[in-house]
């Protein structure tokens, strides 16, 4: 299977918007790190491998991977060149 549910939207949106504290974006921690590559490191690779480009057909899907790519990529690689 090539697309990743919609549910995974709704997990990364709940996730990043309801179930953390908003300070914990601003803060780095290796804990909070390996907790984001454990539950959404998949949705990354998948995600640079352009098999998520349909979440751009809607509004939370645009978010869910702008997340993602912008967001978990910096927790899950911090420190390297692949966190940008």
């Amino acid at each position: 299977m090539n697309e990743a549910p919609d549910s995974a939207i709704d997990d990364v949106l709940s996730f990043w918007f309801e179930e953390i504290e908003h300070s914990r974006w601003f803060k780095a921690d290796p804990q909070f790190d390996k907790e984001i590559e454990q539950r959404f490191s998949h949705l990354l690779v998948r995600a640079r491998n352009d098999q998520l480009d349909h979440w751009c057909d809607s509004a939370r899907g645009y978010l869910a991977l702008i997340v993602v790519l912008d967001q978990f990529s910096r927790n899950i690689y911090r420190g390297t060149p692949l966190s940008f």
